[in-house]
């Protein structure tokens, strides 16, 4: 089947104070707001700020969330809890596998400042996965909405423009708006690698349609770059660039450092994992996508990468437990099923169980592919006149000619589905 690559967006939310001193042009040269209003130039402010951003690079250990929760208690209790004291609560919470208490905090916050950005967006954020995760679902919906009423409390609001751009990205019909609220984020910060980034990926997609549109993506690819080297979303994008360039060796080498500057990044390891697949070095998409996994354990995708690398690799019982797992979480997509249909039909010792299991496999499949599925559904179910020249026949004919030649059938019990 036809390869889907990651483009990224879920890795917005990796630096959050560097958002929360967000320049507000209020004369010639300008303000910064703290993430903490009214606690500017306390020591212990700067102390904890600095503690929260090296928890942020290091990742949130146990003790970590510990420190840092009773730190900011003890800050609040001094000074008195503030909008952007009550946002950080919040992150903290949120990073520490409590949401409930971060959607309270962040909810608090917003009590002390209706406009604040942070709080407005992290909710946004959290009602996105509430819902659907498809381009027209509701959570997404919901989310969009709420970003778009947070630069209206506050039009300088970047992280909410680029969280917005980033989620009208995935409809061409918001392309332009999506480019737009781009631009006017790095009116607002010239220096946003992550900006930059979310207008190659337009581009990138663009580019299907508008050739030249690929250059552009290079070109801010380029830029992007000398704002930030080490912003490792850039390099998932970068890698796309050179996939559709042609240039796989490049591509590899991009995700590579993708994933040495962000190991947690999961865009990256899916682009790896099928990348490394179309090049057959199964070994490394078997690593690539059960650290996706690892990731995101509920994962489709990687789940249906993950058994055709184990397939590929002659281990058919595990490829066949990962295909049963992802069947069993989204039933009604189709790839799982026509990936398990393969490893019945050719990885086997090719049964008549395995056969009518690999023939049933492929009904559900069909039943089930859309229009992105047309390639796959054609090439399964074309059939050939007995003697006809240049006709292939496809999977479900070469499964019924060997159900026909065991004597399992005769030639007119022809399922119905393939008619």
């Amino acid at each position: 089947m036809s390869r889907t690559w990651a483009l990224g967006t879920s890795a917005m939310m990796a630096c959050v104070f560097a958002a929360c001193a967000t320049v507000r042009p209020e004369g010639p040269e300008g303000t910064v707001q703290s993430c903490f209003p009214g606690l500017v130039g306390e020591p212990e402010l700067d102390e904890w700020v600095a503690t929260l951003r090296r928890h942020e690079a290091r990742g949130w250990s146990e003790a970590a969330c510990a420190e840092a929760t009773s730190g900011l208690g003890r800050l609040e209790a001094e000074f008195g809890p503030r909008a952007r004291s009550r946002a950080a609560v919040g992150l903290v919470a949120e990073r520490c596998g409590r949401p409930d208490e971060a959607e309270g905090a962040y909810r608090e916050a917003l009590l002390w400042d209706p406009d604040a950005c942070f709080p407005r967006v992290a909710l946004a954020l959290a009602s996105m996965r509430e819902g659907g995760e498809g381009p027209s679902g509701e959570g997404r919906d919901r989310a969009m909405a709420a970003l778009a009423e947070a630069v209206r409390r506050d039009p300088t609001c970047t992280l909410a423009l680029s969280h917005l751009a980033a989620l009208q990205s995935q409809d061409p019909a918001l392309h332009d708006e999506a480019i737009a609220n781009l631009r006017r984020t790095l009116a607002f910060d010239a220096d946003s690698a992550q900006a930059r980034d979310q207008l190659a990926v337009i581009y990138l997609r663009q580019s299907a349609e508008a050739p030249e549109r690929l250059q552009m993506a290079e070109v801010v690819c380029r830029q992007a770059y000398r704002v930030d080297p080490r912003h490792a979303p850039l390099f998932n994008t970068w890698a796309l660039v050179a996939v559709a360039r042609g240039d796989l060796s490049e591509a590899v080498a991009k995700l590579e450092r993708a994933v040495e500057l962000d190991p947690a990044l999961y865009e990256a390891h899916m682009n790896l994992g099928q990348l490394t697949l179309s090049q057959r070095a199964y070994a490394d998409a078997e690593r690539a996508f059960t650290t996706a996994r690892r990731l995101r354990p509920g994962s489709y995708d990687a789940a249906v990468g993950l058994g055709v690398a184990l397939r590929a690799l002659g281990r058919p019982a595990e490829a066949e437990r990962v295909y049963r797992e992802a069947i069993a979480r989204s039933p009604e997509r189709p790839e799982a099923y026509f990936d398990s249909a393969v490893l019945h039909h050719e990885h086997l010792e090719g049964t008549v169980a395995q056969l009518e299991r690999a023939e049933a496999l492929l009904g559900e499949f069909v039943a089930r592919a859309t229009e992105s599925h047309r390639a796959a559904r054609e090439a399964t179910l074309r059939w050939c006149a007995p003697g006809a020249r240049r006709c292939r026949p496809g999977r479900a004919q070469n499964i019924h000619d060997s159900l026909v030649a065991l004597g399992e059938r005769s030639e007119e019990e022809r399922p119905p589905w393939t008619r």
